[in-house]
């Protein structure tokens, strides 16, 4: 488990030690990150801001108990470690916060040279390998409570220091500390107590669910080197669970998180958990989500030579076991951010981009679901390794089935047999007519420093809309290596329209144009989904549950 540290605030959590004798840092993209944002290199938002805060991941790269700093002036030596840090054939000793043998965390002096480098780490007397480093004017990262850079932030009332939680949210106009690290260099010396005051010259922009918060306070937090925070005024009419916080400093834009928002009482979203029912769940020492869900895809053929879109169909599910805890550090039970709001997803290769790093634990309800309706009755089989239920129940690319969902809608019914840990159930969900994407067809090249409107027409006023986007660097001569990032935004139905903002755009990488048999293909897309509201239905041994549907359209534009 990655650890950051805030001296007094936030401890480190325990982690595997490493046997190895001689220092070696992790020789994949991982190695070296923010101590925040944990963007692997190669990524947008993956430099290492001067004066900022730097994880070193490996074995053998320090003493096997924990070892922090013990107090001002700090050491460039901790625990037998040291951290050098050469960009420019210029060296500089970088300044361990904590060591141990699989971790270390490192201040990165202010007065290193911006530009490519590389770092080595001595133990002992022994030298590692050299691991590359981008160092950078400014990048800020958001500690996160997952302590992987995404879901829930190390956010708290700016006058209490009272950390904010679902049932204990913030509130508009209030004054709130978001904590990280990266806003750039100091003038003084890292090794002494950091200096108090915004630092000057620096752009530092934020916005929380979408809308631009006033600034109060933007530099050093005064207990700790390397750790910074930004004061600022929640913007007023949010609400939600999962509002989006950005921060941005000219073009560059660290991970977003998110934080809770409520006028009084536990935070809710319309398409989310209720406020009653989050206070009840989080109240018990461990509780149970259920959820069905029946949805069509449809995309453009990904075949140049046979043109035409292709429709998918899917039906699925999912039961599982959350400690407060646990939900509390997770991305929500449905892993979106609230109305209004965007998140970014950053990733390389072939992992998944949207996978909430807080896993419950799965429950079996039996070997498979179903699901029956104007169509017929198609099964939902149980994975064996997940322990999820999925189906393509109607289309496909291949050999593809006759279509299980009108075009008009219509109503289902999810059934299940019961298993081990849930019961028989059965709900129906009623499926209205969705939205038209009304200027797909408009949009083909994305000026990212513009943003994107998204305009439609129809759709049940009920409903609400997901918008995402992902854009690929393909790095052709190692797959691997490839740079993605997706983001998503959520808005309701009834404005018609919603402008994904530059701010957003700006952390996804320009996409890549490969030519493939004298055509042009490119590697970024664009989503919109219709989803329906959730309805909550009862399952015996589940706390609670939900059933929803959804219809999207997708397309490939290229992100500039």
């Amino acid at each position: 488990m990655r650890n950051f540290i805030i001296v007094g605030m936030l401890a480190v959590l325990s982690v595997t030690i490493g046997t190895a004798q001689t220092p070696a840092i992790r020789t994949d993209a991982t190695g070296v990150v923010s101590n925040a944002t944990y963007a692997a290199r190669g990524l947008p938002n993956s430099g290492i801001a001067q004066g900022s805060i730097f994880a070193i991941f490996g074995t053998n790269l320090g003493p096997a108990a924990l070892t922090q700093q013990p107090s001002y002036p700090l050491n460039t030596t901790l625990g037998g470690t040291s951290v050098k840090v050469t960009v420019g054939g210029v060296s500089k000793d970088a300044i361990p916060a904590y060591v141990l043998a699989t971790q270390i965390g490192a201040i990165l002096p202010s007065d290193t040279p911006v530009g490519e480098g590389t770092v080595t780490v001595t133990f002992n007397g022994q030298t590692s390998a050299s691991h590359a480093i981008t160092v950078v004017p400014n990048n800020f990262g958001t500690f996160t409570l997952n302590q992987q850079g995404s879901g829930p932030a190390a956010v708290m009332d700016a006058a209490t220091f009272q950390a904010f939680s679902l049932t204990s949210p913030g509130k508009p106009g209030q004054i709130i500390t978001i904590w990280g690290t990266g806003l750039g260099a100091i003038s003084g010396d890292d090794k002494q107590t950091p200096p108090v005051g915004s630092l000057p010259g620096v752009p530092v922009e934020v916005f929380i669910g979408g809308k631009p918060a006033k600034i109060v306070y933007s530099g050093r937090a005064p207990c700790c080197s390397g750790i910074d925070q930004v004061n600022v005024i929640v913007p007023d009419g949010l609400s939600g669970c999962y509002n989006s916080i950005l921060v941005k400093i000219n073009n560059s834009v660290g991970n977003v998180s998110t934080m809770p928002v409520s006028t009084g009482g536990a935070c809710s979203d319309t398409f989310g958990i209720s406020s009653g029912d989050i206070s009840t769940l989080l109240g018990k020492g461990t509780f149970s989500i259920g959820s069905v869900t029946l949805g069509r895809a449809t995309s453009p053929s990904s075949n140049p030579l046979v043109p035409g879109t292709i429709k998918t169909e899917i039906a699925g599910g999912g039961f599982t076991k959350y400690t407060p805890q646990q939900f509390t550090a997770s991305q929500g039970a449905f892993q979106q951010v609230s109305i209004g709001s965007c998140s970014i997803f950053s990733f390389l290769g072939t992992a998944s981009a949207d996978t909430d790093p807080v896993q419950p634990v799965v429950l079996n309800a039996g070997p498979a679901l179903s699901v029956s309706g104007p169509n017929g009755t198609k099964p939902i089989p149980r994975d064996a390794n997940s322990g999820e239920y999925s189906a393509t129940v109607g289309g496909g690319a291949t050999n593809p089935l006759p279509l299980f969902i009108p075009d008009a809608g219509g109503t289902f019914t999810f059934t299940g047999p019961g298993g081990p840990d849930v019961d028989a159930f059965s709900t129906s969900l009623a499926v209205p007519p969705p939205l038209t994407w009304s200027n797909a067809d408009q949009i083909t090249d994305i000026q990212r420093s513009q943003g994107v409107t998204i305009n439609w027409t129809g759709g049940d006023p009920a409903s609400y809309v997901i918008i995402t986007g992902t854009s690929v660097a393909v790095d052709l001569t190692n797959s691997s290596l490839s740079a993605i990032v997706e983001f998503t935004c959520t808005a309701p139905v009834g404005p018609k329209t919603f402008t994904v903002p530059a701010a957003v755009l700006l952390a996804m990488p320009p996409s890549t144009i490969i030519s493939a048999g004298g055509f042009s293909i490119g590697t970024g897309s664009l989503i919109v989904f219709n989803f329906t509201q959730p309805k909550t239905f009862t399952v015996p041994k589940v706390d609670i549950a939900f059933a929803t549907a959804y219809f999207a359209t997708s397309k490939t534009v290229n992100y500039k």
